[in-house]
């Protein structure tokens, strides 16, 4: 997980309308949503009705449009996993359920965030596979902080799930050899171990697949960083091709740790765990974007 830089925030839920970094297509459309809303805050009309009509104007929060912008932020790719969208299609997931809530045993504990279901705050995208297993699960740290409809502000709550839109939560989670997705110890923010393995669980972080592609990136870049550093050594010892050489490999470190990369914090967590000032140099780094024309090494 990575922090997606999103222009909004939870607390932004009721100011969409000031926030910056919006393109115009996107301002129409949260002007469109505040028309839903109001539908959803009406006391006359039942959670049932509220319900059916979430589902009837889901073409709406489903917009094209609106799931490309939010895939832009993250360089299309799923803002839990960090995998890219190849021929799977990104699903737009309501963080906070739109409908009924669940505890750890699927009993019912909550009718729902109805009130943020056209709500961009309340947006995040994901691959479908880790939102079916997420489902309509949303525990909190403290139960008695939960809203209980539209007029308690449910920004109260502290989730139990990490948020990739938090500017802090992504720190929890880390990477080992083997391509799991790890609590990051040595973090200190309350809770952080049990919010990490909440999330990697319920979020299916450590799915067969996903674990492969992390370690198969993990060897990458070890060995792209072991070449680097011998390349390095022989430059130094008077060899003149090794400068070049040396220079392709700390390319392909830079883009493979660089935010549009799948798995970045994976890549940057495989130099960070050597304990090398190089490779934490490198970890530290930005990075930057492979060119387009460009394949990897």
């Amino acid at each position: 997980m990575i922090h997606i830089d999103a222009p909004f925030q939870t607390a932004d839920y009721k100011r969409l309308s000031e926030i910056d970094r919006v393109p115009q297509v996107i301002k129409n459309w949260i002007t469109q949503a505040s028309a839903h809303e109001k539908v959803l805050l009406d006391n006359a009309i039942t959670l049932t009705e509220k319900y059916k009509y979430i589902e009837e104007k889901s073409g709406f929060w489903r917009s094209k449009r609106l799931t490309k912008w939010l895939l832009g932020i993250s360089y299309n790719k799923c803002w839990y996993s960090e995998a890219k969208f190849a021929g799977d299609s990104a699903e737009l997931e309501h963080w906070r359920p739109k409908k009924a809530t669940h505890d750890f045993s699927k009993n019912k504990i909550h009718d729902g965030y109805y009130w943020l279901a056209f709500n961009l705050t309340n947006y995040r995208i994901s691959k479908g596979k880790l939102n079916r297993i997420k489902g309509n699960f949303f525990p909190l740290i403290e139960e008695a902080t939960r809203a209980g409809g539209s007029h308690v502000p449910h920004i109260a709550e502290k989730p139990l799930f990490l948020d990739p839109i938090s500017p802090s939560d992504h720190q929890c989670l880390s990477f080992n050899d083997k391509g799991e997705a790890i609590f990051n110890e040595g973090i200190l923010t309350p809770r952080a171990e049990e919010r990490a393995i909440t999330t990697i669980k319920y979020f299916g972080l450590n799915t067969d697949s996903l674990i492969t592609e992390r370690r198969l990136l993990w060897s990458t870049v070890r060995q792209n960083y072991a070449n680097y550093i011998n390349h390095i050594k022989l430059a130094n010892d008077g060899c003149p091709a090794s400068q070049g050489i040396a220079d392709t490999y700390a390319h392909e470190i830079h883009y493979l740790i660089h935010e549009t990369s799948a798995f970045s914090s994976t890549a940057r967590a495989a130099l960070k765990t050597l304990r090398e000032p190089t490779a934490d140099a490198f970890a530290m780094s930005a990075g930057k974007p492979r060119p387009s024309n460009e394949h990897k090494a």
